[in-house]
């Protein structure tokens, strides 16, 4: 008999249903937490601003659990199969739709644009009230609006969000770096609003039209992504990209000495709320971030260990190239940063800023650097080799850290990762040989492992990787003379 996450869904509708009643229950479970706690305060309560301020401090809704992973049964831990969480259940019925063809608007929509879990569910929040006014009074009951109609962010992020590390990474995604706010998909009302939290979400009306047809096709959806990128004002680009990472550390070969220095950034963000304010050390003036150097060639990586610990950390990764970038967008990237205060960042070719011929005041990128440590944030530098450092820049890093090149047996495993379980390999690949006559790094492994299959596909169609395509694919990636033979 299948599971529930094998059933696909019927149609876009069929699945929007089900997306709305996970949503309603949210809405209720709040709902009722807001009345039971307001019989409390009338019990209590003496005079109306006893009942204002009781209001205050408590907030209008606190959820026992996160709106996330709702389970639909209990779990006991007597089972060996602990039951699966409602995103869960959920991902496997698109699959089996994929799989059977049917389109869904708003997965192909996440999918498209690479959204986090927390910004498909803000675009269900804002869709909601276009289907039944029923979510309008809801959001209006626990904004203590009568008037109901669009939510807020202040309740998105309260429904939403479980602790203070994710209100703060979800707040910045939605004010400034998420891309459906950059492409106009999603607006927030007013504009400018009193505060942030109290502005209302609103979808576009190509959106809610997309999302809402009866089937969603690509070709729609990438109409709808051309005319939103259009620019339509003077406002300037924003330069800092973002990307939600899928490789952790465990394909990561780095030297035990790094890799260990590397992992002891990871527990400061483990159990922040315990430490910072059950156990009072929000209070004492310390340093919460850190600001790494990251030196290596290309290849080393670089990327892929800011990547593995945004992965971890469950965050997404917020990036920009300098060398990319003239001065006065240097001296924009540095404002948008001050202002976005990403959890997680990387800085490539750290020289621009960190060396004696940067463009920018020392001082100003020392104050960037200072501002990023006393908030709880990973800010990673990295250039391909060692530069002269102006000193105070220099004294704002928290630790340098030297990639070397990967030994022999490094070479091995990178080898033997270079290839996809289901590449075509010939038997005589002799992997100990490729590791010896070469000393390359981990992505120029890759690059001659990937230039090597191009080959071989070019032969036959039964064709296999072999030695030939890898000494053929080296003599053609290196006639600059970049990869060393050892």
């Amino acid at each position: 008999m299948p599971s529930d996450s094998d059933v696909a869904f019927a149609d876009n509708w069929a699945y929007l249903r089900t997306e709305l009643n996970w949503l309603d229950r949210l809405l209720r479970q709040a709902y009722a937490r807001s009345q039971q706690e307001t019989k409390e305060i009338e019990r209590v309560a003496r005079s109306k601003g006893d009942r204002a301020t009781s209001h205050w401090w408590k907030g209008i809704i606190t959820l026992p659990s996160g709106g996330y992973d709702d389970h639909h049964a209990a779990h006991t831990p007597s089972e060996s199969n602990p039951p699966q969480t409602y995103q869960q259940q959920l991902e496997g019925r698109i699959l089996a739709s994929y799989q059977r063809g049917v389109a869904l608007g708003l997965p192909q929509l996440c999918d498209r644009l690479g959204l986090t879990v927390f910004e498909k569910n803000t675009v269900l929040i804002g869709l909601a009230p276009e289907v039944n006014r029923r979510f309008s009074r809801l959001y209006g009951y626990l904004q203590g609006d009568e008037r109901g109609g669009l939510p807020t962010v202040d309740l998105i992020l309260r429904l939403l969000c479980r602790g203070d590390v994710e209100w703060r990474s979800a707040r910045m995604r939605l004010s400034a770096l998420s891309p459906l706010r950059q492409l106009g998909l999603v607006e927030f009302l007013p504009s400018p609003p009193e505060t942030f939290l109290v502005s209302r979400c609103k979808l576009s009306e190509s959106l809610i039209n997309y999302l809402l047809a009866d089937v969603p096709d690509e070709e729609q959806l990438e109409t709808l992504l051309v005319q939103a990128a259009q620019p339509v004002g003077s406002s300037p680009q924003r330069l800092l990209r973002s990307l939600v990472p899928h490789q952790g550390w465990s394909n990561l070969v780095l030297p035990p000495v790094v890799r260990s220095r590397l992992m002891g950034l990871i527990p400061q963000w483990q159990s922040p709320d315990r430490v910072e304010d059950e156990w009072g050390f929000g209070s004492l003036p310390d340093v919460q971030g850190s600001v790494i150097l990251l030196v290596g060639g290309w290849g080393t990586g670089k990327s892929a260990i800011a990547q593995a610990m945004a992965h971890t950390l469950e965050q997404p990764l917020f990036y920009a190239d300098l060398a990319l970038l003239n001065p006065q967008e240097q001296a924009q990237l540095l404002r948008e940063i001050t202002a976005s205060d990403p959890p997680i960042l990387l800085l490539k070719s750290a020289q621009c800023w960190l060396s004696r011929q940067s463009v920018l005041n020392p001082s100003e990128v020392a104050q960037l650097f200072q501002h990023r440590r006393q908030q709880r944030t990973l800010t990673f530098l990295s250039m391909e080799r060692r530069y002269s450092m102006v000193s105070k820049l220099k004294c704002g890093l928290d630790a340098i850290v030297e990639l070397p090149l990967p030994s022999q047996s490094d070479r091995l495993l990178l080898w033997k990762q270079a290839f996809p379980p289901q590449a075509p390999l010939e038997s005589d690949l002799d992997w100990g040989q490729l590791a010896k006559q070469w000393q390359l790094t981990g992505g120029e492994i890759r690059a001659i492992a990937r230039q090597a299959a191009f080959l071989a596909a070019a032969e036959t169609p039964t064709a296999a990787i072999g030695m030939r395509h890898l000494n053929l694919a080296w003599e053609q990636k290196n006639f600059q003379g970049r990869y060393r033979r050892s």
